[in-house]
């Protein structure tokens, strides 16, 4: 049924401040329905809550309890706690086999399906998740009680307004306008897909609201950007199975997604995994809006 992964990274800038990231949930989880459908009669905003994270963190309620969940574009599915399991006396419906790309020290997790999940206005039948309580302890100021993928709001018009902290579904999709003003994008594992350039540097990267990273590209990319000096070093990551080192690179080459020119002048670099990451602290510059029937994304810059 797949291999999925989580990817944490402790990364440390300039030696004054340490974040714990997260570059994705679902690679490659995929069952033939990870939701049954969505009830969403009209447009929906919720606020982005406070978190130390990049992830858009939202408020949403299961059986009865609210919680507080990350919206993760790296997602399909999505995970819960181990705790909301419990209290909902969920059963397994399946196994997938856990990893991530490396292939090393892989193992099995159980997949469940929640009935119901209340996201303000709108309501997801049948969610399909795996249970996995995260890397921050329960209660700290960075925990939140699970991710929801983006592909769960796969018919409505999903819109990520970072300067405004809310997020937005809208059963109507992308108008006209915004429909000219997006790109298209692909699918990988069903998670978005877009080309990133550094340079004459062309290599995939997902779109990934789950990771506290900026914009990242394989290592063995280095020799082919004008750099401003070699690629520090600047933390040590970890996924639940494997760690690897970040290196922060400050390049001279134009930087673009999709086309569009990002504005920036640095990249991260890694040498674990074939494929980019867009992050958060790249996403946050932008209102990010996704049309999955379309398959089109949309950023746009605050005015």
């Amino acid at each position: 049924m797949g291999t999925i992964y989580k990817i944490f990274y402790v990364l440390t800038i300039m030696i004054v401040s340490t974040i714990t990231a997260i570059l994705g949930l679902a690679y490659g989880f995929q069952v033939e329905k990870p939701i049954e459908r969505i009830d969403c009669p009209q447009v929906v905003t919720l606020p982005m809550l406070s978190s130390p994270r990049q992830s858009p963190l939202i408020e949403i309620e299961i059986g009865g309890k609210k919680y507080h969940f990350a919206l993760d574009t790296g997602a399909t599915g999505g995970r819960m706690s181990q705790e909301i399991v419990d209290q909902m006396g969920l059963k397994p419906i399946g196994v997938v086999q856990a990893g991530d790309p490396s292939g090393k020290n892989t193992r099995e997790v159980s997949i469940y399906r929640i009935p119901q999940i209340k996201v303000g206005g709108a309501t997801l039948f049948g969610v399909v998740m795996h249970a996995e309580n995260g890397i921050e302890p329960k209660g700290s100021h960075a925990s939140f009680d699970g991710v929801i993928g983006y592909a769960l709001f796969k018919d409505v018009l999903l819109t990520l307004d970072y300067p405004h902290k809310q997020v937005i579904l809208n059963p109507q999709g992308m108008s006209s306008d915004q429909l000219k003003r997006s790109m298209p994008y692909k699918t990988e594992h069903g998670i978005p897909l877009l080309e990133i350039r550094v340079g004459s540097v062309k290599v995939n990267g997902h779109v990934d609201s789950g990771s506290d990273g900026g914009l990242s590209i394989p290592m063995k990319y280095k020799d082919q950007i004008h750099m401003d000096g070699e690629p520090r070093k600047v933390g040590r990551a970890r996924t639940l199975f494997n760690t690897f080192d970040i290196f922060l690179a400050k390049v001279k080459d134009p930087i673009s997604l999709g086309g569009q020119k990002m504005p920036i002048d640095q990249v991260e670099m890694h040498d674990l995994f074939p494929f980019g990451n867009i992050g958060g602290r790249l996403l946050h510059k932008f209102t990010v809006s996704i049309d999955q029937k379309k398959k089109r994304i949309l950023f746009e810059s605050p005015s």
